[in-house]
């Protein structure tokens, strides 16, 4: 199978990197809705939807329920996401991900290991 590894620029801030993480980037035009993006009503992880309805634009929340579907809904849509610190890199990307100074602050699963995406905090020594 081919390995496709995007490295994204962004201005260094965590705001940004996150923000190309979750496709967020195009504005609220280019935000993708659960009729879209599934077609039946995806199961969101009861965790991750409790802390979504503190988002207080519908159209955002719905964007990023789709990034935090369960691992069995992701396998066909969407994604699952790993969540922050020790577990977020997500298995594909341990190669890069557990290199030294490499620190993953958040991953996702989509599909039946067909991708994944993660922001790592790379400290380079020295600085």
């Amino acid at each position: 199978m081919p390995t496709l590894l995007l490295r994204i620029r962004t201005d260094g801030t965590l705001f940004a990197a996150m923000r190309a993480a979750t496709w967020t980037t195009g504005g609220p035009e280019c935000l993708v809705t659960m009729e879209q993006g599934v077609e039946e009503e995806a199961e969101v992880e009861p965790g991750w939807a409790e802390r979504l309805r503190a988002v207080p634009d519908p159209a955002l929340r719905e964007h990023l329920s789709l990034l935090c579907l369960t691992a069995d809904w992701a396998r066909g849509c969407g994604a699952f996401y790993r969540g922050p610190g020790a577990d977020a890199c997500p298995p594909m990307l341990d190669w890069f991900g557990g290199r030294p100074g490499h620190h993953a602050v958040a991953g996702w699963e989509l599909g039946e290991g067909q991708a994944a995406s993660a922001v790592l905090r790379i400290v380079r020594k020295g600085c």
